[in-house]
């Protein structure tokens, strides 16, 4: 198949004539212009294909060098990619290590909660200075302040197409934010303190001191109230497909809710004090609890099966303990034991083949907590005080603590 126009085939057998040429082999020549049909040839010198294809092969063999000097150059950036410290924390996939990398401060009261945006390296935190603030945590670089809650601020949350921001406050409200700082609306409806903010989708899930879950529309108007817990709704956390809600509260109980319909799916209860913090195991993981259990993996139909909750929900408490529910059977499966003090948040982290779950509290340590073996893997001193919240992002676990300072720790 002829690659070439008519033009630049009858350009490239001039070319050719005038080489044979210019290089005296005239016979050559002769039986080529007879062959090829060529009877317009000039041999003066002067002519648009005279010297063209020494021309052409010269570019050639400069661009052919060219690329081998860009191919090794790309294999050094590789390497350095591969080896550089911080550009590699992006794609590690690892375990925290101490010391922090960086210490955010700016707050002039403690960290109440935190919050990391799914595709950016955005960190917003919450404080009982009544603010929110936005960082880089890459970097440790300060971004800006958001104000308008009146009251401590006691939970934030990226939406999850990270184009918005939920907080709520004890000022009874619940606000949502553009990541320029600007409040968009602000909602109005519990009755007391506000504890905990998520979102469902494109709806905000709100709960609080009034015992109600609150879910929120894009105009911000309540579309649902829940009477959930007999008492405090503390906490709460959303599954990855935004369909199931998962809560804590004083009454010492876990409760699993359907947002689609408010309906109350399980009731797990187990701790001796306030549940401070709880959280989805996400399915990828849930084979490391099975593991863990000796429980029997469900048939392949119930596993892919988005109208049943995820199977396993963890919690932290007052009395020291994480417990590990079965959402199906709502017992309790399995107990985590070692911190000396409240059990305040948790999040979950994979490394290799492995699942972990990380658990910080009042007693200031990181514990890591092997999903499949139920033993502490590891731990450190996160700060000099109680640490209120913890979080999971790209190559990094973020802290917040009493301290009024966020800090940012490598997972390598």
């Amino acid at each position: 198949m002829n690659i070439l126009t008519p033009r630049q085939e009858t350009e490239l057998r001039l070319a050719l004539l005038d080489y044979l040429h210019t290089h005296n082999l005239p016979q050559t020549a002769e039986l080529f212009a007879q062959e090829a049909a060529i009877q317009d040839f000039v041999n003066d010198g002067k002519q648009r294909y005279s010297g063209l294809l020494e021309k052409k092969w010269g570019s050639l063999v400069r661009l052919q060098k060219k690329i081998m000097d860009q191919e090794e150059t790309i294999s050094a950036l590789r390497a350095e990619l591969q080896s550089h410290p911080r550009l590699n924390r992006a794609v590690a996939n690892g375990l925290p290590e101490a010391p922090a990398l960086h210490t955010l401060s700016g707050h002039r009261g403690p960290i109440t909660s935190l919050s990391l945006h799914p595709t950016t390296t955005l960190l917003a935190t919450s404080s009982e200075d009544t603010t929110i603030k936005l960082w880089d945590y890459e970097t440790g670089e300060f971004e800006r302040t958001l104000k308008g809650h009146t009251k401590p601020v006691t939970s934030v949350a990226f939406s999850p197409d990270g184009v918005n921001l939920a907080s709520c406050s004890n000022d009874v409200t619940v606000k949502v934010w553009d990541l320029e700082g600007r409040c968009l609306r602000t909602m109005y409806g519990h009755d007391d303190s506000v504890s905990w903010c998520g979102w469902a989708g494109a709806f905000v899930v709100s709960a609080g001191r009034d015992g109600t879950l609150r879910v929120w529309d894009e105009k911000g108007v309540c579309v649902k109230t829940v009477l959930t817990h007999q008492d405090w709704v503390r906490c709460g956390s959303v599954d990855a497909e935004g369909r199931w809600l998962l809560t804590g509260g004083t009454d010492k109980s876990l409760r699993v809710w359907d947002v689609t319909n408010g309906d109350c799916r399980a009731e797990m209860r187990g701790h001796e004090h306030y549940v401070e913090c709880v959280t989805f195991v996400p399915r990828g993981m849930e084979d490391s609890i099975r593991a863990l259990t000796g429980a029997a993996r469900p048939k392949m139909d119930d596993a892919a099966d988005q109208s049943l909750p995820p199977q396993y929900a963890i919690s932290g408490s007052r009395d020291r303990t994480i417990k590990i529910f079965d959402t199906t059977t709502q017992q309790c499966v399995y107990t985590l034991e070692g911190h000396d003090n409240w059990v305040r948040s948790l999040a979950t982290i994979s490394s290799g083949k492995s699942r972990y779950l990380i658990s910080v509290g009042d007693d200031k340590q990181m514990k890591v907590w092997d999903l499949s073996t139920g033993k502490c893997a590891k731990q450190f001193k996160a700060a000099d005080h109680f640490v209120n919240s913890v979080a999971v992002g790209k190559g990094v676990v973020v802290t917040g603590d009493t301290e009024e300072a966020a800090r940012v720790w490598a997972v390598k």
